[in-house]
C-alpha cells in the first residue's frame, strides 16, 4: 500500500504526462498536416508517442502499477491542456503557418517568373539543345532495318511458318 504523498506525486507525474501528450498532439497535428496533408501518418505517430509517454511515465511513477488515479491523472492533464493551453498554442501555430505559407508563395512566384524569363530569353538555344539531344538518342536507320527484319522473322516463326523456303517444300510435297 502506498502512502498518500506517493500517490499524489504519481498522480502529478501522470498529470504532466497528459499535458505532454496534448502538446505532442498539437505539434504533430500541425507539423504533419503542413507537410503531408493527410492525417493517417500523424495519427499513427501520435498514438506511438502517446504509448511511449504513458508507459514511461507510469514506469517512473509506480513501476508500471496501473491504478485508476494514474489514468485519471493522464486524462485530467490532457483535458486541462486542451481547455487552457491548446487554444493559445493553436493561435500561435496558425500565425506561424500563415506567415510561412505567404513567404513560400512569394518565393515560388519569384522563382517561377525568373525561370520563365530565362526560358523565353534562351528559347532558340534550348531548341537547338533539344534537337541535338534527339539526334544523339536516336537509333540509326541501319539498326532499325535489321531490327525490323528480325521482328518479321520471329513473327513468322511464332505463327508456324519459319520461312518462304519451307512453304515451297511443303507445296511441292503435296503436289506429288
Amino acid at each position: 500500500m502506498q502512502t498518500n504523498s506517493v500517490q499524489l506525486i504519481a498522480f502529478l507525474e501522470m498529470f504532466y504526462a497528459g499535458v505532454l501528450i496534448g502538446l505532442c498532439y498539437d505539434i504533430i497535428q500541425y507539423a504533419f498536416y503542413a507537410v503531408f496533408k493527410r492525417r493517417l501518418f500523424s495519427d499513427i505517430l501520435f498514438w506511438l508517442i502517446t504509448a511511449i509517454i504513458a508507459l514511461a511515465s507510469m514506469f517512473k511513477a509506480t513501476q508500471l502499477d496501473v491504478r485508476i488515479y494514474l489514468i485519471c491523472g493522464i486524462l485530467t492533464g490532457w483535458g486541462l491542456y486542451f481547455l487552457i493551453v491548446s487554444p493559445v498554442f493553436r493561435e500561435i501555430f496558425n500565425k506561424i503557418f500563415l506567415k510561412a505559407s505567404k513567404t513560400a508563395s512569394k518565393i515560388k512566384y519569384r522563382t517561377k517568373s525568373k525561370v520563365n524569363a530565362f526560358l523565353i530569353k534562351n528559347k532558340r538555344t534550348i531548341g537547338k539543345i533539344n534537337i541535338a539531344r534527339k539526334r544523339l538518342c536516336a537509333i540509326p536507320l541501319s539498326i532499325k532495318k535489321i531490327y525490323n527484319k528480325y521482328v518479321k522473322y520471329f513473327k513468322e516463326y511464332s505463327n508456324g511458318t519459319s520461312s518462304k523456303k519451307t512453304k515451297k517444300k511443303n507445296n511441292s510435297q503435296t503436289d506429288v
